[in-house]
């Protein structure tokens, strides 16, 4: 089946936090209000991946403020201005759609949009053991003291990860 990645919109919310929920525990799970608020702070970012007309998968990213991750259930405040720095906030893909490599998909096209748009430099929280992905996406660990308490709410398991964006990348 043929996947569509596009921009990630308002009327994808329910059916995305019905994949956030199967893919996290109940502490990261966000209301809609929040994953609303990350699509509205940062639309070209933020993508779908649609089979037969189903949700498969998305990468919720916003632009950021390097080294700051906001909190989980975080509303974005529209007025924070950012340094360009493009914080992946959550990526989950459907049970369906496992295996396929529609995640390193989603993470390669946002990646190549944020090129595009200027950015550098892109990081994020890997929760639940995931640091093992983001290193295979060309991220590294960032244990910096500053950071532990606001990864710490992220869980035990949690690494604070970076990676450089270089220009004129391809999706």
């Amino acid at each position: 089946m043929t996947i569509e990645i596009r921009p990630l919109a308002d009327t994808d919310i329910a059916a995305a936090l019905v994949i956030q929920t199967a893919s996290y525990p109940s502490f990261l799970i966000e209301d809609d209000a929040a994953f609303a608020s990350r699509i509205a702070f940062s639309p070209n970012h933020s993508l779908a991946a649609v089979q037969s007309g189903r949700l498969a998968g998305y990468v919720l990213a916003h632009s950021w403020v390097t080294r700051s991750p906001p909190a989980i259930g975080t509303t974005l405040d529209p007025n924070v201005a950012t340094d360009g720095t493009l914080f992946i906030h959550d990526l989950a893909v459907a049970g369906f759609a496992r295996g396929t490599g529609l995640a390193r998909r989603l993470v390669d096209h946002v990646m190549a949009l944020a090129s595009r748009h200027g950015m550098t430099s892109a990081e994020l929280i890997a929760v639940e053991g995931a640091a093992r992905f983001w290193h295979g996406m060309g991220f590294a660990e960032d244990d910096q003291p500053d950071l532990a308490g606001k990864v710490a709410a992220y869980g035990d398991a949690a690494r604070y990860m970076v990676r450089p964006i270089p220009p004129g990348s391809a999706d």
